[in-house]
């Protein structure tokens, strides 16, 4: 693929790294707005362990528990109160909650969700 595509490799290498700046940032401005600023250092090391705990434990379904508990440890690891992981980590499942609900809106206002149920046209 980097050989076939290199220009393609390189923007998807692009993206990701784009994405895991915006979660790095994300755990910065969760732990500003509830009063506990981290460096930027501290931040990066939390998205980092927090992305290998959430791989680490790819088992367990929708990440029930081990979100928090990663996160609960991690923050202890970075020297910061460890209530403080599970709290971000609420705080971040009530953000991907509000895109899910955003997501399912979207679709029922397009009726998306009845096209999808309806037949083709035409078709068996």
């Amino acid at each position: 693929f980097y050989h076939r595509a290199t220009r393609r490799f390189l923007l998807a290498l692009a993206l990701d790294f784009g994405g895991r700046v915006l979660a790095v940032g994300e755990f910065y401005l969760i732990c500003a707005a509830i009063g506990t600023p981290v460096t930027p250092a501290q931040a990066y090391l939390i998205g980092g362990l927090a992305a290998l705990s959430v791989n680490i434990t790819f088992f367990v379904p929708f990440e029930l528990g081990s979100k928090e508990a990663g996160l609960f440890f991690i923050y202890h690891f970075v020297g910061l109160d460890p209530a403080l992981g599970v709290t971000v980590s609420l705080i971040t499942r009530v953000r991907e909650l509000a895109w899910i609900a955003t997501g399912i809106g979207l679709v029922l206002a397009s009726g998306g969700a009845a096209k999808a149920a309806s037949p083709p046209a035409g078709g068996t």
